[in-house]
């Protein structure tokens, strides 16, 4: 079937190219999408977040299952993007993580890398994360291991420190190892891989 026949009286399959794809991938449905539970119901319109993708739904309260696997997969071209589409617990906790590292290497660039915003001046001073109940921040191992004592109360991973949601950020301490890794970047040219 060609698109505008795809698209039909209730289907939606036919408006945006990326919804099929990621549909049909999703399913493995055929085709004809109208014969998919979760589009049979759909008619009104909503944009998708900014991201110039229009999805015709019935109750624009209740998105399709693979409308929203559609938008997980899209990756936010600015730290701002990431922020504002992080879950609503992750995001002041982000935007105080983000103030920290700016204040500490206020010379670096934000950019996204590997999905994660990171800050960077000659490499990868460091990057941040957030996931459904923390924050993960990674400075790199060997910026971590001064810190050690410091850290024994979170849950860290070789290049990787947890912050959960629920308890405050402890910014002196991110402070810190944000700083050493600056300083190990600049005047001994740490890698950001080891």
């Amino acid at each position: 079937m060609v698109g505008s026949q795809r698209r039909g009286a209730m289907g939606i399959c036919g408006h945006a190219a990326a919804a099929v794809a990621a549909h049909r991938s999703d399913t493995g449905s055929p085709d004809d999408c109208r014969t998919d539970p979760d589009y049979s119901a759909y008619t009104g319109e909503r944009s998708g977040q900014g991201l110039g993708l229009k999805v015709k739904v019935h109750d624009p309260a209740a998105l399709p299952r693979w409308y929203n696997k559609l938008m997980a997969k899209t990756k936010p071209a600015t730290v701002t993007d990431y922020i504002n589409v992080a879950p609503k617990e992750a995001q002041p906790k982000l935007r105080e993580i983000r103030a920290i590292l700016k204040a500490v290497a206020p010379k670096a660039k934000e950019a996204m890398k590997w999905g994660s915003p990171v800050l960077e001046e000659k490499r990868i001073l460091f990057a941040y994360t957030a996931y459904k109940s923390h924050l993960n921040f990674m400075p790199t191992h060997p910026s971590m291991a001064p810190f050690k004592k410091e850290l024994a109360e979170y849950k860290t991973g070789k290049d990787t420190i947890q912050f959960s949601y629920d308890k405050p950020l402890p910014k002196a301490l991110i402070r810190k190892i944000a700083a050493f890794r600056a300083k190990d970047v600049r005047e001994n040219d740490a890698r950001w891989m080891y």
